[in-house]
């Protein structure tokens, strides 16, 4: 049988090493940003501003999906199978999201510097990270109950 608290435990322990990672990487992405920071808006491609934010957009919308649909949609499967699925769709979550402070750094080095224009690339990745980080009532209610070892029929209900 599957321990759930220590499942929850790992889980919670490695999203929050990408969030750390997440900060490192603002860090740095602020560090080099800085100096550019003071030309404000660069003349750039027509195309620049909306393909990053359009990129941002669409991190997002997989971060959640990641998050949400990847091992709730697996029925019929051992609970350690589902630990596993669980455990990733939340650390994969987080980890697509931190894209966009690389994001945010070539909208910051090419298009605009200023601290409000990339504050989203940077806002973005740190809410889907916290957001990544999963609740005990998550893992129950995909979980078959305590007693019962076998494979799951359908999705809990």
């Amino acid at each position: 049988m599957v321990d759930r608290e220590a499942v929850l435990h790992r889980t919670r322990r490695d999203v929050l090493n990408v969030l750390v990672l997440v900060g490192g990487m603002i860090a740095v992405s602020g560090f080099l940003l800085r100096s550019r920071a003071e030309r404000g808006v660069v003349p750039s491609e027509a195309w620049l501003r909306p393909a990053l934010l359009g990129g941002l957009g669409g991190l997002f919308y997989a971060s959640y999906l990641a998050r949400r649909l990847w091992w709730r949609r697996s029925p019929g499967l051992m609970p350690e199978r589902l630990a596993r699925l669980f455990r990733w769709s939340h650390i994969s979550s987080a980890a697509i999201a931190a894209g966009g402070v690389p994001l945010g750094l070539a909208y910051g080095w090419w298009v605009d510097a200023r601290l409000q224009a990339i504050a989203p690339f940077w806002v973005v990745p740190l809410a889907l990270g916290l957001l990544a980080i999963p609740r005990r009532g998550e893992l129950e209610e995909g979980f078959p109950a305590a007693d019962d070892g076998q494979e799951r029929e359908g999705p809990p209900a």
